[in-house]
């Protein structure tokens, strides 16, 4: 039977968790031959939360969210190299750098006095950096050495978030939180300046479909 958390009145959490988070679809693709493909590797995050509940389970929530993500350049190289066979491949890269504010809505109910389960949906907006990345070939049969350089850039767009928390109160006033949530945003990065070897520059904008599966442990204190 659910029991309810807010029975004695209002109640202002301030936490924060931090923890892995996992790339999917194509944010996490290693496909070369999507162009979508983000190669992200499993990053990490870092939350700032501002709840608050009323006496009857319902709440509002606002998280200040950082996440990084580095990019598998070996799964990048292979791929170009099973492009051009004998060719030596090295990419060099900067990380994902992702960061939001959403708020939103959440439920909480007691499982036990100290025990509780909680439930978020949330939206705002994301600010997404992509990676500042060099590919260098030295191509296969000559002694001439390639590069192709793509300048970082940045974009913001509306994210989501979907999650669900245990809560198990340690002191009076503190709580030890796991939470486990979906990010999702599709950031579009315009004018990207690519630069060639050759004294060559190229312009593209493209998106970029984020996924994130994330597990974050942390604390909280009860105001």
């Amino acid at each position: 039977m659910w029991l309810s958390l807010m029975a004695q009145g209002h109640q202002n959490l301030l936490g924060f968790s931090l923890g892995p988070t996992f790339p999917t679809s194509d944010f996490g693709s290693k496909d070369l031959d999507n162009y979508s493909a983000g190669f992200a590797n499993t990053g990490v995050i870092i939350d700032f939360t501002f709840s608050h509940y009323w006496e009857n389970n319902i709440g509002f929530e606002a998280i200040l969210r950082s996440q990084s993500n580095t990019q598998d350049v070996q799964s990048l190289a292979n791929g170009l190299v099973a492009r051009f066979p004998g060719d030596v491949v090295t990419v060099e890269s900067s990380s994902w750098q992702l960061g939001g504010s959403l708020v939103g809505v959440g439920q909480r109910f007691a499982l036990s006095e100290k025990v509780h389960f909680g439930t978020r949906l949330l939206a705002g907006i994301l600010s997404a950096t992509s990676p500042d990345m060099t590919i260098i070939t030295e191509v296969a049969n000559t002694n001439l050495t390639v590069w192709t350089h793509q300048n970082t850039s940045f974009a913001s767009s509306f994210a989501f978030l979907i999650g669900f928390s245990i809560e198990t109160d340690v002191t009076e006033r503190m709580v030890f939180n796991t939470k486990v949530d979906y990010l999702g945003a599709n950031p579009e990065f315009r004018e990207v300046q690519y630069l060639g070897s050759d004294g060559s520059i190229s312009i593209d904008t493209w998106r970029q479909k984020v996924g994130s599966l994330s597990i974050g442990f942390g604390l909280s204190w009860k105001l």
